[in-house]
């Protein structure tokens, strides 16, 4: 876990520090700035209207058209008036402000994510679980038969920064589509494989007390706590026979913190770890003798940052995880671009008995499907956003070990 630390730090430096310097004008700057000045308050005012509509209505979509978006037929975010794409610089190179307005729709991106989580059938489950309506809380979402279901069960793990459940890249939700940046593609695959899916939200880690304050979330401070903490009181009772992984980024970090955790249910019932560009940490001590680490390294496999065809073989890293070519070279990328190969993954690692999974009372007779693969190749790269940034470099040059 050494690995990451200081990595969010790193983040948030970049979102905070991103070359907030005005251009000047030698002509009519006054008054450039002036009208900089009234165009920002006017965008403030509808962001905290949108807000303040949110809490009363509980629709975010309605907040969105409120901030001037919609999103097309294609999942794709429009400008109301223009049906123009996303466009970061709205104030003539002013990068400070420019950026304040993108954290801003960012923030109402993150509210539309979980009211289209809940539309999907995914519900609200409140941590921790002993905490009352005055008591700081997090929260992450489970589909209505994830602990019932005897099929498989499904658990989503996003990376670090400003995503949070239901997330793979808020640049991509924002400048691409929701499919290409959401995991909704995700959840939706697994439904039709009969899965349960659990979303988590490892990025929430803190809430406001009864007085407004923000206080740190117990036993979920931290994004590994979430993981351990979700794992403890919901994954661990779920009747699931089978486990699948899908985890992005720094959310392979979390998902080696379960497996070490919870050394026999993993061996038992994980079927398969799909990581995306991860970042997990190589365990030297643990290589040869730890039973969560053979068993990681035998139902696992990391699509990584890579030119080459998705699914292409790549050299081994971070102590033997099986990698393969995610199709892109952009971090925030892999899981859409990989989504197919993915799939393909899990198919043939969910096919084969696992553990002793038969005990808690499933068949192995899957409802399987395959996966369409995701072709759209647009890049952009509009707006700093902190949720992996810190990660795209390291991910594409670390040394193979």
């Amino acid at each position: 876990m050494v690995l990451f630390i200081g990595l969010p730090d790193l983040c948030d430096w970049r979102g905070r520090n991103c070359d907030r310097k005005v251009k000047d004008s030698n002509v009519g700057r006054m008054s450039n700035e002036a009208r900089m000045s009234e165009a920002a308050k006017e965008d403030r005012s509808k962001i905290a209207t949108s807000k303040q509509a949110s809490a009363a209505s509980g629709v975010h979509s309605a907040s969105l058209e409120q901030f001037g978006y919609v999103w097309n037929e294609s999942g794709q975010l429009r400008c109301k008036k223009t049906d123009a794409p996303y466009q970061f610089d709205a104030y003539n190179g002013d990068k400070a402000k420019n950026q304040e307005r993108y954290e801003a729709l960012g923030d109402l991106i993150t509210e539309v994510i979980y009211d289209k989580l809940e539309a999907a059938g995914c519900k609200r489950i409140f941590v921790p679980v002993e905490a009352s309506e005055d008591d700081p809380r997090g929260f992450f979402f489970a589909t209505d038969d994830a602990w019932d279901n005897k099929v498989g069960l499904a658990v989503l793990i996003h990376g670090s920064g400003a995503v949070r459940a239901g997330q793979w890249a808020r640049r991509l939700i924002i400048n691409e589509s929701l499919e290409a940046g959401s995991q909704l593609p995700y959840i939706d695959q697994f439904k039709r494989r009969g899965f349960g899916v659990v979303v988590l939200n490892t990025n929430l880690n803190r809430a406001p007390d009864s007085q407004g304050k923000l206080q740190y979330i117990e036993g979920n401070a931290r994004p590994e706590e979430h993981g351990v903490y979700v794992w403890r009181h919901f994954i661990l009772k779920a009747k699931a026979p089978r486990i699948v992984v899908v985890a992005h980024s720094a959310g392979g970090c979390v998902a080696q913190t379960i497996a070490r955790t919870f050394e026999d249910d993993f061996v038992e019932r994980v079927a398969a770890v799909c990581l995306t560009d991860s970042m997990h940490s190589s365990p030297l001590d643990e290589r040869t003798q730890s039973a969560w680490w053979k068993h990681m390294l035998n139902v696992s496999q990391n699509w990584v940052t890579s030119c080459r065809p998705v699914g292409a073989r790549e050299k081994r890293r971070f102590g033997g995880v099986l990698c393969a070519s995610a199709g892109t070279p952009t971090h925030e990328e892999t899981s859409w671009k990989a989504m197919g190969s993915v799939f393909e993954f899990i198919d043939e690692r969910t096919s084969k008995p696992v553990g002793n999974g038969s005990e808690r009372g499933a068949s192995n007779d899957l409802p399987l499907k395959k996966a369409r693969s995701e072709e759209e190749t647009d890049e952009s790269s509009n707006g700093v956003d902190a949720s992996d940034d810190g990660f795209e470099v390291l991910g594409s040059t670390i040394a193979d070990e």
